[in-house]
């Protein structure tokens, strides 16, 4: 799955690799979960990068599309 194969580069410290899958990820999805799944990432991604401001706002911006979607069981989860 494309999202383990993000973590996976994340945790590994491989960030230019992560920032290609995000990039590929975002040009193909096309609905809200996708959406909220993509933020997410990216929100990783400037965590990774010591970008606190960045990756607060696109977590933010994860939960309030995954609110919007429906979707409290990702919250919930433990998915964010």
């Amino acid at each position: 799955m494309l999202t383990d194969s993000f973590d996976r580069a994340v945790a590994s410290g491989r960030l230019a690799e992560a920032e290609e899958i995000v990039s590929r990820f975002e040009r193909t999805t096309t609905d809200p979960l996708g959406e909220a799944t993509a933020q997410r990432m990216r929100g990783e991604l400037a965590a990774a990068k010591g970008d606190t401001a960045a990756a607060t706002s696109a977590l933010e911006q994860a939960i309030a599309t995954a609110r919007t979607a429906g979707r409290m069981d990702l919250l919930a989860g433990g998915w964010l």
